[in-house]
């Protein structure tokens, strides 16, 4: 493993030198062709050596006795080690679970990394977005680099914001604590709460997989007898209903 990742690092390393050689080239209108070539090679030879490296030991959270996530398929090969591919069935809850085990960036390096991110989208020419919530997004703390762009005048991207239940059977109390914090339409033109959206409770969360099987699709149709999901609870409705008045 140590020998796999040597000489992978070392080829990338290559790839980078002589790149840099490459652009002075470049800039000083000079026709470099041995190190364009050797540039263009250990490029290459940087991603394929990247595929032979064990998955199951770059990948720390998945190895080869880790089962198989709720809703989720860790692929595997003959030898029954992970491939480094992780499979979302029916859902893509694996997927968050697994960028949520990621290592955590400090507070001044995550407003750097916001600041590239919105002028690249902005570069693209998009100059205001919808937030959904989506998987392991809580408010308020994993919004707090945002609100300090935008206390500080740095937000150069107008954001609409939404609350996205996190936690099965306690969506009653996510909302009820974040309606005492903000509410729909507080905010301003750059950065403005819109209130909830896509999934009001935790059984109306959609498969996101539409090749898996849906038990109560197959039911209407007569296929295979199963139950119908749950009925979503109302109660996170009313709350949000009663503040927004």
């Amino acid at each position: 493993m140590r020998t796999q990742v040597l000489i992978h690092v070392l080829i990338s390393l290559v790839g980078i030198l002589s790149g840099f050689v490459v652009l002075f080239g470049l800039l000083t209108a000079k026709l470099l062709n041995r190190w364009s070539a050797i540039f263009l090679t250990t490029t290459v030879a940087t991603s394929l050596t990247g595929f032979v490296l064990p998955a199951d030991r770059l990948l720390p959270s998945h190895t080869k006795d880790t089962p198989n996530p709720p809703g989720g398929e860790i692929q595997r090969d003959s030898g029954g080690n992970p491939t480094g591919l992780l499979i979302a069935r029916p859902n893509a809850t694996i997927l968050y679970a697994t960028l949520a085990k990621g290592p955590k960036l400090p507070p001044e390096h995550q407003m750097n990394s916001t600041r590239h991110f919105v002028r690249e989208l902005n570069r693209l020419g998009l100059t205001s977005i919808i937030d959904a919530g989506g998987g392991y997004q809580n408010y308020p703390e994993d919004y707090a680099v945002i609100e300090e762009l935008h206390k500080s005048g740095e937000l150069t991207l107008r954001i609409a914001y939404n609350f996205f239940t996190q936690r099965p059977r306690q969506e009653k109390e996510d909302f009820a604590r974040w309606i005492k914090m903000t509410g729909p339409g507080q905010g301003d033109d750059f950065l403005r709460c819109n209130g909830a959206r896509e999934m009001l409770v935790f059984s109306a969360a959609d498969f996101e997989d539409f090749l898996e099987p849906r038990a109560h699709k197959h039911r209407r149709h007569g296929e295979t007898p199963g139950r119908d999901p749950p009925r979503p609870r109302r109660h996170p409705l009313l709350l949000l209903s009663k503040r927004s008045r």
